[in-house]
């Protein structure tokens, strides 16, 4: 029990504190966007997104988990073309079922995330030379304690909010489940940091590549 308490308050500060929010923000927006589609599309079709999204999620753990387990051994190169061909069948799978939705629940989570990660580089980075004024100037805006902490608000409590706000949207969910599952997923959250942690140290771009 004290280990799991450990690893909790750790995946609070990876976070608040680290470039480990790759997983959380990806993962959330993912549920975010099943909660979503089951709001507001027929049953059949929010079941099959559902079954899509999921996969995402599942491709990104098995992978993360293989290459961390495998790391620096030739197969580690096996399981980034696996990770890429399951994340293209999902895609062409979920255009069989409807191509314009599929193709913006997908892209979706990847732009956010990817935004997320460089938000967090900036944050985490202070720049003392460097070419490009408007990286600069970006991480300038950084320096401010407000601005600073209003950033790491957004990264951190924008997901959990639009999951929260999609999962309240569901018509034939109860009140007291759209209460309890926001809650629950918030104790779950930091864990989700340290997974990525611990299992890899590569955000859901990295795993393409080879270290």
């Amino acid at each position: 029990m004290k280990h799991i308490a450990s690893m909790w308050q750790v995946g609070w500060l990876y976070l608040f504190g680290d470039d480990l929010i790759s997983f959380y923000t990806f993962f959330t927006i993912i549920f975010a966007e099943c909660a979503y589609i089951r709001a507001f599309y027929p049953g059949n079709i929010a079941n099959a997104f559902t079954f899509v999204l999921i996969g995402y999620v599942v491709n990104v753990i098995i992978c993360t988990i293989l290459k961390g387990f495998y790391e620096g051994e030739n197969i580690e190169l096996l399981f980034s073309i696996s990770y890429v061909i399951a994340f293209c069948f999902l895609l062409v799978i979920g255009c069989f079922i409807n191509a314009m939705l599929s193709i913006i629940l997908t892209i979706i989570p990847l732009i956010i995330t990817a935004l997320w990660i460089v938000i967090r580089e900036q944050q985490n980075t202070l720049y003392l030379w460097y070419d490009d004024k408007l990286i600069l100037h970006i991480n300038k805006v950084f320096e401010n304690k407000i601005l600073y902490v209003l950033s790491q608000l957004l990264l951190v409590g924008g997901p959990f909010i639009a999951f929260t706000i999609c999962l309240a949207m569901i018509p034939g969910l109860s009140l007291a489940l759209k209460i309890v599952i926001p809650v629950i997923y918030l104790l779950i959250m930091p864990l989700i940091a340290f997974f990525e942690d611990e299992s890899s140290a590569r955000n859901i771009f990295e795993l393409i590549f080879l270290e």
